[in-house]
């Protein structure tokens, strides 16, 4: 019977059921932490990244939440090159890293079987009585996700102890006590998940059933640094200079432990496997047969991280410099809006966005936090837009006003960019409140896509129209537009800035402007309704209107100001 292959097939469709549950715990783990901690790790790492020591506390918390080394470094090396961390800091966050996996994989060696049932309990509780408060449904999903793990492990232990063919399978294991190989099969099973947590936590499986050698277990551990290594390579190798520099440290990190462990793993097992013999001796006064393997790799790949980190940490900079010695970083990335000018109106069809990244997307809170970075870049371009446009109509300057066309070409391709991004972001599944803001953040781009437009074309024409007919305003006629312009400019402001921070009290500030502006407007038609009560002769009807048009449209860039705040206003309802 123990040939029989039908005799098997119900175990080995239990098996692979149960690992199906396993590796859906670990995403459940992964979705719930990436939108419990996803929004934060911009502030993780304005905060640790400062100090040389606490850097690699970055990677490790990071790491921790997305449970992938690989995703983790081209997070790490699409920061830098963006301009969000330096070089410098990345080399030291990405150190964290695999301290982060180890981590994970210790809770997962906890065994706490008979614990998966109060775990579910502890999960379903906040989802069934706190619905309104995503963050307390997400703390539910992750502990529900944590049961899931435990319980599917005790199945699969269930079902390998009764397996009728036990030990051919620990036969053919067996073999990956051999050192190629064990990497060899450690590396497979980590490119082939891009989960460097999951690939442990298998590993962990096999070795709570049994299946394979304590020496396999190590070989199989350090493997899966070897898969993250080539994954991170291959990401950054058509990559700019900072990512490619990037893309090697990280490879020399995970490097390193193998190096490190790999010629002396039969002593590192002997010496795992004579304090599992003194601790069954201790609790049960002889060696039992209750394998600790899960806990020994567990160990392992803690252990050897962590001597790693407290090995390299002081070479960082010596790192950085043999690296810079080689290929010099790239110049700061970050957007010149005074070269903005230069560009062409074939902005539209060139322009790649900066920020809009889709290594991040697996993070919809960071990929949104990356929208709006994006978003703040097109706010600078439409600020010297409306610095520079009613200079361009009043003086009748078409060379200004062609520079601006070309500005909002760029706009356009930034909202267009945008919104495409956006709707990749929708696709993935988000939590009721960062849904909202995404539509929010739609709604925004939109606005500020719509004030490029009354500049491009309502404001250009009338720049062509004093162009055309050499048209001279008075600095009486135009003080009044100035006015008005410069308030509406302050609100523009305000608004972004509003929209940036999340701020109530700089959104409110711009209503507060609204006051103003009527006053501003009705001071200025009462002063013109004078002049040509007081002067009708020398009242030049034509300027009038002219001056009439350009404010009706600074009012309506000022609604478009104001449809900012107020989605700022219903997104956050307090400060």
């Amino acid at each position: 019977m123990s040939n029989n292959p039908v005799s098997s097939l119900p175990l080995i469709i239990s098996v692979l059921g149960n690992l199906a549950v396993f590796l859906y715990g670990m995403e459940v783990i992964n979705q719930s932490l990436k939108i419990i901690i996803g929004k934060k790790v911009e502030n993780l790492l304005d905060s640790l990244t400062q100090h040389r020591v606490l850097q690699p506390l970055a990677g490790l918390s990071i790491a921790a939440s997305i449970q992938s080394a690989a995703l983790t470094a081209r997070m790490v090396m699409r920061f830098s090159s963006l301009g969000l961390l330096s070089v410098n800091e990345a080399i030291g966050v990405l150190l964290g890293v695999n301290l982060g996996i180890a981590i994970t994989v210790q809770i997962i060696a906890l065994e706490l079987m008979e614990w998966a049932v109060v775990l579910f309990l502890l999960g379903f509780i906040p989802i069934l009585f706190f619905r309104h408060r995503p963050r307390f449904r997400q703390i539910g999903h992750f502990f529900i996700g944590l049961g899931l793990i435990f319980f599917s492990m005790d199945q699969m232990a269930n079902v390998v102890a009764t397996w009728p063919d036990l030990n051919r399978i620990t036969e053919i294991t067996g073999y990956l006590e051999s050192p190629w190989l064990g990497l060899l099969v450690g590396l497979i099973l980590s490119a082939l998940i891009q989960s460097s947590a999951a690939a442990m936590g298998l590993i962990l499986v096999l070795a709570m059933g049994d299946l394979i050698p304590l020496h396999a277990g190590f070989y199989l551990a350090l493997g899966t640094n070897l898969g993250s290594a080539l994954n991170g390579m291959a990401f950054s190798y058509h990559r700019n200079t900072n990512e490619r520099q990037l893309g090697l440290i990280h490879a020399f990190y995970n490097l390193f432990p193998v190096l490190l462990a790999v010629w002396w793993i039969p002593e590192i097992a002997h010496w795992f496997s004579i304090d599992e013999i003194n601790t069954n001796v201790w609790h049960h006064g002889a060696v039992g047969s209750v394998s600790d393997f899960p806990h020994h790799i567990a160990d392992f790949y803690f252990l050897i991280h962590l001597t790693s980190a407290i090995i390299l940490l002081p070479f960082i900079g010596l790192l950085l410099r043999l690296l810079q010695h080689h290929w010099p970083s790239d110049p700061d990335p970050s957007l010149d809006p005074s070269l903005i000018d230069t560009q062409s109106a074939a902005n539209r069809k060139v322009y790649s966005p900066q920020y809009l990244d889709n290594t991040f997307l697996s993070s919809p809170s960071l990929a949104l936090s990356m929208v709006h970075r994006e978003i703040r870049a097109m706010t600078k371009v439409l600020d010297e837009m409306i610095t520079k446009a009613p200079k361009a109509v009043i003086e009748g300057d078409s060379t200004l006003m062609n520079s601006i066309r070309a500005q909002d070409d760029l706009v356009d391709a930034m909202h267009q960019a945008i919104t495409q991004y956006l709707g990749r972001i929708r696709t993935r599944q988000l939590p009721t409140q960062t849904a909202k803001k995404v539509l929010a953040t739609i709604a925004v781009s939109g606005a500020l896509e719509s004030i490029g437009d009354i500049i491009e074309t309502n404001l250009s024409h009338l720049a062509e129209v004093c162009s055309g007919r050499k048209v001279r305003f008075t600095e009486a006629e135009t003080q009044p537009v100035m006015e008005l312009h410069a308030h509406v400019l302050e609100a523009f402001r305000s608004a972004v800035s509003a929209y940036v921070s999340h701020s109530r009290s700089k959104a409110e500030h711009v209503l507060m402007l609204d006051d103003q502006l009527r006053q501003i407007e009705s001071n200025c038609r009462m002063e013109q309704w004078n002049t040509l009560h007081d002067n009708e002769e020398a009242f030049d009807s034509f300027h009038l209107t002219l001056l009439m048009d350009i404010r009706e449209n600074l009012k309506r860039i000022h609604h478009h100001s104001r449809r900012i705040v107020d989605l700022v206003l219903d997104t956050n309802p307090t400060d």
